[in-house]
């Protein structure tokens, strides 16, 4: 788990990262539950397009893109990269 300090718009985190958001893109979010300090989980973000987040009660929202490139996130954790797993190969060892 990393902790970064800066502010980006949402739809440059990585998929399955937990945000802070710190500037709101539109109004339109306070009527759907999000507010500045609110903590949700992207679930997937796409660089110049929508954006899918989940609320800490669950319920699942898409930002259209213009919103997502608005709307300024503090990350609180990404999730850490797959690590390598080395298959066991059968049959002659090396």
């Amino acid at each position: 788990m990393s902790v970064n300090n800066e502010y980006i718009s949402i739809n440059r985190v990585p998929n399955n990262s937990l945000v802070k958001i710190v500037k709101l893109g539109s109004d339109r979010l306070i009527d759907l539950g999000l507010m500045t300090g609110s903590v949700i989980r992207v679930l997937i973000s796409t660089p110049c397009g929508p954006v899918l987040v989940q609320r800490e009660d669950g319920s699942v929202i898409v930002l259209d893109a213009d919103i997502a490139s608005s709307t300024l996130v503090s990350i609180i954790s990404r999730p850490e990269p797959a690590r390598h797993r080395h298959r066991r190969r059968w049959g002659w060892s090396h």
